[in-house]
């Protein structure tokens, strides 16, 4: 991990959002009035953490507080996508009733439309919801278990333990 605890803190906030946003885009694409609704709602809000994630930061005693500043405005950020995922549910005029699966398996094929081959859409259009794991669970279970993968061979545990609280 390089950039330190802090940069680590911005992008694992980062990180953890897009999941989010991705369970949400996922969940939701079933209710789409319109088939492309939740996915511009996805890559408008993902922008909007990239936005936050790439502000410049602010050396000195300051940044702590840019740091709280950006995690409210992240959190802010996801309260605002979870309210238009619930207007697109509430416009809903189906009358159909949904299944929910839960989706585990290789991140770069869940987290890529392309690389699942459209797997997703394919089974909201079969009225399946699909819960996915999120990819930061991955990243904590190995920071806990094999550390030396996410933080390099040779790392302190105590320095180790720093990164791991960040991800709590």
């Amino acid at each position: 991990v390089t950039g330190g605890a802090a940069m680590s803190i911005k992008v694992w906030s980062g990180l953890v959002a897009q999941d989010i946003l991705r369970q949400l885009y996922l969940y939701h694409l079933a209710v789409e009035e319109v088939e492309v609704e939740a996915e511009k709602l996805y890559r408008h809000y993902c922008q909007k953490v990239i936005q936050l994630a790439e502000k410049r930061s602010i050396d000195g005693v300051v940044h702590t507080a840019q740091l709280g500043w950006q995690w409210l405005s992240l959190k802010r950020l996801l309260k605002w996508a979870s309210h238009d995922f619930r207007k697109m549910e509430q416009r809903y005029s189906g009358n159909q009733t949904f299944r929910t699966v839960f989706v585990s398996g290789d991140l770069l094929t869940k987290g890529n439309d392309v690389a699942s081959n459209g797997l997703f859409r394919m089974l909201a259009n079969k009225g399946i919801r699909t819960v996915y794991e999120p990819m930061c669970d991955f990243m904590e279970y190995t920071s806990r278990l094999q550390p030396a993968l996410l933080f390099g061979k040779g790392s302190k545990p105590r320095k180790n333990l720093v990164y791991q609280t960040n991800m709590l």
